[in-house]
């Protein structure tokens, strides 16, 4: 299937997304939080794209369901349906993601390996776009 402008958008935001946590050095950061965050948009944006590309929409919700699903869910069941392989992978990245975002102790507890470890799975969502 050819690529939607949507896909190209989202596969563009994935590379400059991919470029930056690059450009942090992602072995021996300074801002390891950063690489984790960065690395999960990175991915984000490539689930998005294979999406577009397909026609997938976030907003539009699944017949029968009388609550609105979150985006972050959807996108973690379109991982889990198109990507199976991927799929711990980036719930791992989501997760990392959130902790590296909202708690305030997380830069306590991030290992050495954690931002590196984060920037490889990035490269892996980024040879499905």
């Amino acid at each position: 299937m050819a690529s939607s402008p949507g896909s190209l958008a989202h596969k563009a935001k994935a590379q400059h997304n991919f470029d930056f946590v690059q450009s942090l050095s992602p072995t021996t950061p300074r801002y390891p939080d950063w690489v984790v965050i960065g690395s999960f948009y990175t991915a984000l944006h490539c689930v998005c794209a294979c999406a577009s590309k397909i026609g997938w929409k976030w907003k539009k919700y699944p017949s029968g369901f009388t609550k609105k699903i979150s985006m972050h869910t959807q996108e973690l069941r379109f991982v889990q349906k198109k990507f199976p392989n991927l799929f711990t992978y980036y719930e791992r990245l989501f997760q990392e993601c959130w902790n590296a975002r909202y708690d305030p102790l997380y830069l306590n507890r991030i290992s050495t390996s954690m931002p590196n470890d984060m920037f490889r799975i990035a490269s892996m969502f980024m040879t499905i776009v």
